[in-house]
């Protein structure tokens, strides 16, 4: 020990061993209004014409995957029914030509049901999440869609009637959503500010 420690000095610089505690905050001072708090800003609910759009797009989906699943279950048939239409019109063409032809017109036509089907549902859950910008988007889809049905229809004639059924049923489901969807109910809320 040395002499300072003796005398109850301590030496400069040295720390001290326990945690240095600060002061405690000051009071609140008192409020100065009696007014309430503003209340956060509440989302109001969707009306009945956007609900009803949204499940006829979701019956609409539904039965286009249906469609696409039978016609993904009936594509050698489809494909062969192609093939023999095509060979009736020109009997001269060759069999190859003619099996890629086929290929190409399922693909053509098949491909973009299946995109627009699944663009149209994610399109559909953002329009009813955020509302700005995507109905614009819905009502495109909803177009490019019943047009793709209609050729879809006609290349799934003379099949099992379950995939042309189900394509048509698309179409018309579609067509009645984006009527929904264009009434003024829909577009008003479509355009009101969120909070």
């Amino acid at each position: 020990m040395t002499e300072a420690d003796a005398a109850g000095m301590r030496a400069p610089g040295r720390a001290t061993g326990g945690p240095r505690r600060l002061p405690p905050p000051p009071p609140r001072p008192p409020t100065s209004s009696d007014l309430a708090p503003p209340t956060p800003y509440v989302v109001p609910p969707a009306p009945r014409t956007v609900r009803a759009a949204a499940w006829t797009w979701c019956a609409a989906t539904l039965a286009g995957l249906v469609a696409l699943g039978t016609a993904a279950l009936d594509l050698a048939d489809l494909r062969q029914r192609l093939v023999d239409s095509a060979g009736a019109a020109d009997p001269t063409a060759e069999e190859d030509l003619l099996r890629e032809g086929a290929d190409t017109t399922v693909l053509a036509v098949l491909g973009p049901l299946a995109a627009l089907t699944v663009l149209g549902a994610l399109c559909l859950v953002l329009y009813l999440r955020r509302r700005s910008g995507w109905g614009r988007g819905l009502l495109v889809l909803g177009v490019l869609t019943s047009v793709v049905d209609v050729l879809a229809q006609d290349l799934l004639a003379g099949g099992p009637e379950i995939d042309r059924i189900a394509a048509i049923a698309q179409g018309g489901l579609i067509a009645v959503a984006v009527v929904l969807l264009l009434l003024p109910a829909s577009r008003a809320w479509s355009h009101e500010p969120r909070g």
